[in-house]
């Protein structure tokens, strides 16, 4: 399968509201909160419960893993992605870089020479 769910959670009663208000108060500049709502797109405003589920996903195309969520009842609110290969993420802040370790530097070299090459390619 594409999508494997390895953890799901609810998120603490708590801790809901205060998720919700850092959503709205970090929305880029350019996005119209009211348009968004007129469009339903800020559904989630008042919920009172909400999950965070964590999936490994092979290879994602054409937002997937929304589609996939949403078509199962489940809206996304938000994505994070935590790993790319062996690269972990960890708490690396949108936007900046690190430099690779020299394993990572080899599986993407190994990534590149597969791709160049066709191999595994459909």
């Amino acid at each position: 399968s594409p999508a494997a769910r390895v953890g799901a959670g609810a998120i603490p009663r708590d801790d809901v509201a205060a998720l919700i208000r850092d959503i709205l108060t970090n929305l880029p500049p350019e996005y119209d909160v009211k348009q968004l709502e007129e469009k339903g797109y800020l559904f989630f405003k008042d919920a009172k419960h909400l999950s965070e589920v964590r999936l490994v996903v092979e290879e994602g195309k054409h937002r997937m893993v929304r589609r996939i969520l949403a078509n199962s009842g489940h809206p996304v609110i938000g994505l994070k992605r935590l790993r790319l290969g062996v690269i972990q993420l960890d708490d690396l802040p949108e936007g900046t870089a690190r430099e690779l370790t020299k394993e990572e530097e080899a599986w993407a070299e190994r990534l590149l020479k597969k791709k160049k090459s066709g191999a595994g390619n459909d």
